[in-house]
């Protein structure tokens, strides 16, 4: 039974590897590599550290002095004092403030957030091209193998003296071009990798595997634009100013502070008095007055207005999600649309060709119709990849704007 489970627990997590794409794990491994989203943490653990700093009481103070010249007192001669105090804030002014930090720590947490949703994005930008440009190369290779089996058949005629050798020159011609493109594509596979290597945080040389390029799936979702990290960044910040409010309210009520003073004191030599030479102990309690009000009003106002900012930011952003959700919207139906015209229109130029090249065969005529119709489906091909490319960031896109 033990080893039934062993085996069924590793075939579920092997077909669960298997059908995670290698883009999948591409995100996953920039979310754990990639600089940009470990700062963004770092900086929301740096802020979580403040919520301790301002929760602690203030040092308390010691002082030390020395009469240079003795204080005589009835019991002797004052020499010198320590004197020990700890203030004390209002009560909850601690809590007030550490509330204020907790939930300023929560905005770097969004703009976290907000970066990995970027990396993942930036991921399937640099990986989605790359899976294109193999799409084309294989077009391409698959173009110029028909071409040079063009090429065979009109070799064999033009040996029968059935076409002349224009006809051999001409296809050569277009297989050199062809090639020159194959290389252009080849050419370009190295940058895009080390861009795709430079998010992930890996070295030149990390190996790039690939899915192929296929359609997205169709995701009929709502937006919630106001759930986006970006909108929650702003939320965050008038949360905090609010605290910030109250914490101010708290700071501008008196401060008390207990401490001791304890001073030492010499016998007198002249006589005999009771307790002579007795060192004092003097304990003392302390208030501040928080009289100039000036500075606590203008601090709130400061903090007020900064909400209204964070406010109109927050409405800023909304805006420009749900545009940029409209214009994605009409994007993909417009991708949609040329990926569905350029199908249909490689179906119909495929049969074309293939009638072309029968007529061709058995009568050595119209190469340059052939050869026109075989540059237009490869345009064709070329562009059916193009768009459904272009569906794929654009539903990655998609994918940054709701994704919470």
């Amino acid at each position: 039974m033990r080893l039934i489970i062993i085996l069924s627990i590793l075939l579920i997590t092997l077909s669960s590897a298997y059908c995670q794409n290698y883009l999948e794990s591409y995100q996953e491994m920039a979310l754990q590599n990639n600089p940009e989203v470990l700062a963004k943490y770092k900086l929301f653990e740096a802020a979580m550290e403040k919520t301790s700093q301002v929760n602690a009481l203030p040092d308390p103070t010691i002082s030390i002095g020395y009469f240079i010249s003795p204080v005589e007192t009835r019991v002797g001669p004052q020499r010198a004092r320590i004197s020990l105090n700890q203030m004390f804030p209002w009560f909850g002014t601690l809590k007030a403030q550490g509330d204020a930090a907790a939930i300023e720590a929560q905005v770097y947490y969004q703009q976290f957030l907000e970066a990995q949703l970027s990396v993942e994005l930036k991921v399937a930008k640099a990986y989605i091209p790359l899976q294109e440009l193999k799409q084309l190369q294989k077009v391409a290779d698959h173009n110029l193998e028909y071409l040079r089996l063009i090429k065979t058949v009109a070799t064999t005629l033009y040996e029968n003296d059935a076409v002349s050798l224009a006809d051999v020159l001409r296809i050569d011609l277009n297989i050199q071009q062809l090639e020159s493109r194959i290389k252009l594509l080849d050419e370009r596979e190295k940058p895009l990798t080390i861009g795709l290597n430079n998010i992930l945080n890996q070295p030149d040389s990390f190996k790039i595997y690939y899915d192929s390029l296929k359609l997205p799936n169709d995701q009929s979702v709502v937006p919630d634009l106001e759930s986006h990290p970006v909108v929650q960044e702003m939320n965050y910040r008038k949360q905090a100013g609010d605290a910030k409010i109250q914490a101010i309210d708290k700071s501008s009520l008196p401060k008390f502070g207990v401490g001791i003073d304890y001073v030492f004191v010499d016998e007198r030599m002249d006589m005999n008095v009771p307790d002579n030479g007795q060192n004092a102990l003097m304990p003392m309690v302390s208030f501040t007055l928080p009289i100039f009000r000036k500075k606590y009003r203008s601090a709130i106002n400061e903090v007020e207005l900064q909400n209204e900012s964070f406010e109109l930011m927050e409405t800023s952003r909304i805006n420009s999600l749900s545009t940029a959700y409209e214009d994605l919207s009409y994007r993909i139906y417009s991708e949609k649309e040329k990926w569905r015209l350029y199908n249909e229109l490689e179906k119909q130029t495929e049969t074309i060709n293939r009638l072309l090249l029968t007529e061709y065969e058995t009568a050595g005529k119209n190469l340059n119709d052939l050869l026109q119709v075989q540059l237009q489906l490869l345009d064709y091909q070329e562009r059916k990849i193009n768009a459904c490319a272009n569906l794929n960031i654009n539903y990655a896109e998609v994918k940054y704007l709701i994704k919470k």
